[in-house]
């Protein structure tokens, strides 16, 4: 192996990192977040007994263990919030007691003009 090229545990956590990035099914994403997570970890763990000068991996590395927090935050609030199917036969017009076409009746002449000042 070269003395520049990169060891196979730096590339492993990149690696890891973007397969749980673009990871398209939803029920393996927290799967290869964890995965990636862990990844990133052990680097860490690596780069702080190593002792050199890796301010670059390091800042690297805090930024992608926020993007897959983020990530996770992102995937488990879409799953709180999905609404469930629709019922047949309900409607929100239908709810409210208003018909579509009373919505109709206000056309953009009935709404104040806004003006913008321009400084």
């Amino acid at each position: 192996m070269k003395a520049g090229s990169p060891q196979p545990s730096e590339n492993a956590w990149r690696d890891l990192y973007l397969s749980a990035l673009f990871e398209a099914d939803p029920a393996k994403l927290l799967e290869r977040i964890a995965e990636a997570e862990y990844a990133l970890s052990l680097r860490e763990r690596e780069l702080w007994y190593s002792g050199g000068d890796h301010a670059k991996e390091k800042l690297a590395l805090t930024g992608a263990l926020r993007a897959l927090e983020v990530l996770r935050n992102i995937h488990q609030y879409t799953r709180a919030v999905t609404p469930p199917p629709a019922r047949q036969g309900s409607s929100v017009l239908r709810q409210s007691g208003r018909s579509a076409t009373s919505f109709a009746q206000y056309d953009q002449k009935s709404y104040p003009t806004v003006r913008f000042l321009h400084l």
